[in-house]
């Protein structure tokens, strides 16, 4: 994901000044902790602790910590008869309407360009989707950061902008004209570390 301020590149130097310096301990704490990369990195060798101001570096720190693979999403299996969930969300087709925030202030609609009219309309409904299916309880509360987490880091991969959401292109960047999926969510598939 395009994140200012990510510490992905410092990855390797973290570990080497902890090798150096033959730190100890059972606990890393993950401060300012953005899009996760450091105790996703770190939580099969440590019980991570992370904070964020930022609501959905929250929910992708959830997802990342709580996971240790892709969900399974079996009540989800059962009520689509065994479907993949992003197969299937990918598969939906919308109808924007007054409740669609992307397309009424993000896209053209909302004159301004920081997401194709198309995409906009997919980011929603899928959104949308995933809250109801939470609400009826065919999604757990780690199953849902997953999809929400999913769904954030496949916007970025659309969005005409830098990187930050401050300003957008005057035109239409290539990034943003390829039509919008969902795809799971980038983290290490590693046993997550639980010691207490």
């Amino acid at each position: 994901m395009r994140f200012l301020g990510s510490k992905v590149k410092l990855l390797s130097t973290i570990e080497k000044v902890i090798k150096k310096h033959n730190i100890k301990g059972e606990t890393f704490a993950d401060l300012f902790a953005g899009t996760g990369c450091v105790g996703d990195y770190f939580k099969d060798r440590f019980k991570i602790i992370s904070n964020d101001t930022l609501f959905s570096a929250y929910i992708i720190n959830c997802a990342k910590l709580q996971n240790d693979s892709v969900p399974k999403f079996n009540k989800f299996k059962v009520y689509k008869s065994g479907a993949d969930i992003f197969s299937w969300l990918n598969s939906l087709s919308f109808d924007p309407n007054e409740t669609y925030f992307f397309y009424n202030n993000y896209s053209p609609i909302g004159g301004r360009m920081f997401f194709t009219k198309e995409n906009s309309i997919k980011i929603d409904g899928i959104r949308q989707v995933i809250e109801d299916l939470y609400n009826k309880d065919i999604l757990s509360l780690t199953e849902y950061y997953f999809l929400i987490a999913s769904l954030i880091e496949s916007i970025t991969k659309v969005s005409n902008t830098s990187g930050t959401y401050e300003a957008f292109f005057k035109f239409w960047e290539s990034r943003a004209e390829k039509s919008f999926k969902i795809e799971p969510l980038e983290m290490k598939f590693s046993k997550i570390n639980k010691k207490k």
